[in-house]
């Protein structure tokens, strides 16, 4: 046994206790033996990416972002979300002209249990975020739309199939009772849940907390379930429709994650970025590079990464999302340093089944490639994309707006007593 089991009494005398332990382990992380064990895999994974030297950048760009913020009540979490899209045309003079500018914002309530609150906020803000580059891309002839973050998240049911299946069987019983709908299909509460997003985003949420709140329903521990259901579904109808408007329209769709700790290329513990900078440390050959592209159709292998899924995605949900989905969705997915020196981004490409499906990886490749370098172009030496750095600045809920939304709603009395003692 250890003599002294003592904790240390602050955090300058923790380092000293324990900082040899932690070299230790981050030595043994990085260690040579582990970077020349990978270096196999990595020859068959990376390809060598040419740095355009000179060139037009995509002749249409459009990006999006968005942001979001909650704050704990006695009896509820209020809610705020904002989204940001912009498009943009090159000129003759090698300059972008405004396009397009869209900006959304709603602040809402969560009654009654905190429980699934954070990705329902999320949810929230991915459908404004979807339905705001909707509107910018309409006014695209051609070129990338750029998103930040990653495809596969923005898809998936975060809790669980088992929990989906209940949330979808409680949804089709309660759904038409509070929305005034007549069918009990589930298919037939979709065309309610499109038919509020079609009058507007977000309205979903607001008239199923008005309604449960003056019909003094019982909110039990599985309300949040069924009403999370709904509001994934609205979410997956603004994609929908962002995606169709942007295929239409011939403009590549593009996702751009800066951080990301996916693994599906080495299939090891640590993220897949950690093993792709220890191969690259130093090389001259990939100070800009790409990984083979991982080729998914439908988004059953897109939510699985598996060419062959045990499951389906969308098993037991509407059939117009499903045909969607299943029949039209394809993405290349790949890690790209697009600037020498920069970090690693995980990128995916959106793409229509119906109007392109690579035959080979060669092709797939040579897509992945157009896409790069096109993003080259738009990041220069920072090795992101401008246009996402915009977005972003234009989403961001800064403490201030936070604050102007408490003493709007009157709201300030009524936070819960722990958040005095925030800092």
């Amino acid at each position: 046994m250890t003599g002294n089991l003592t904790l240390p009494r602050s955090l300058a005398e923790a380092v000293l206790t324990k900082r040899d332990l932690i070299l230790r382990i981050v030595q043994r992380i990085a260690s040579t033996r582990k970077q020349e064990e990978l270096l196999e895999q990595g020859e068959r994974e990376l390809r060598e990416l040419p740095i355009p030297q000179a060139g037009n950048p995509p002749g249409g760009v459009g990006s999006e972002d968005g942001g979001s913020s909650t704050i704990d009540m006695e009896a509820y979490t209020v809610y705020m979300v904002k989204a940001w899209a912009g498009s943009w045309l090159l000129g003759g003079d090698r300059k972008y002209r405004n396009l397009a500018d869209h900006s959304a914002a709603d602040v809402g309530v969560i009654i009654g249990f905190t429980r699934g609150s954070e990705a329902r906020v999320r949810f929230y803000r991915e459908t404004l975020e979807a339905y705001t580059a909707s509107r910018a891309v309409e006014a695209m002839g051609g070129g990338v739309f750029l998103w930040d973050g990653s495809l596969r998240p923005l898809l998936l049911w975060p809790w669980g199939k088992e929990l989906k299946r209940k949330a979808s069987n409680r949804a089709v019983e309660m759904a038409p009772r509070l929305l005034g709908g007549r069918g009990r299909s589930i298919d037939a509460v979709y065309e309610q849940v499109k038919d509020l997003y079609s009058r507007r985003p977000l309205l979903l949420a607001l008239e199923l907390a008005s309604r449960l709140v003056e019909e003094e329903e019982k909110l039990d521990g599985e309300t949040w379930e069924w009403l999370a259901y709904l509001e994934w579904l609205e979410k997956l109808t603004a994609l929908k429709d962002f995606l169709e408007r942007a295929w239409e329209r011939g403009v590549e769709t593009v996702f751009v994650s800066k951080t990301t700790r996916s693994q599906f290329l080495f299939r090891k513990p640590l993220p897949d970025v950690f093993y792709l900078n220890l191969i690259t440390r130093g090389s001259e050959t990939y100070k800009t590079f790409y990984t083979r592209p991982r080729i998914w159709r439908g988004a059953s292998q897109v939510a699985n990464r598996e060419h062959e899924p045990k499951e389906r995605f969308l098993t037991g949900d509407p059939g117009e999302l499903k045909a969607f989905y299943e029949g039209r969705l394809g993405v290349l997915e790949l890690y790209a340093r697009i600037s020498p020196g920069k970090p690693i981004l995980k990128v995916d490409i959106a793409f229509d089944l119906k109007q392109w499906n690579p035959k080979s990886a060669e092709e797939a490749e040579e897509k992945a490639v157009e896409v790069l370098e096109g993003l080259s172009l738009l990041s220069g030496e920072t090795g992101y994309p401008f246009p996402l750095l915009r977005a972003h600045r234009n989403a961001r809920i800064g403490w201030e707006g936070k604050e102007a939304v408490i003493r709007a709603l009157g709201l300030g009395l009524e936070r819960r007593s722990r958040s005095m003692l925030e800092i």
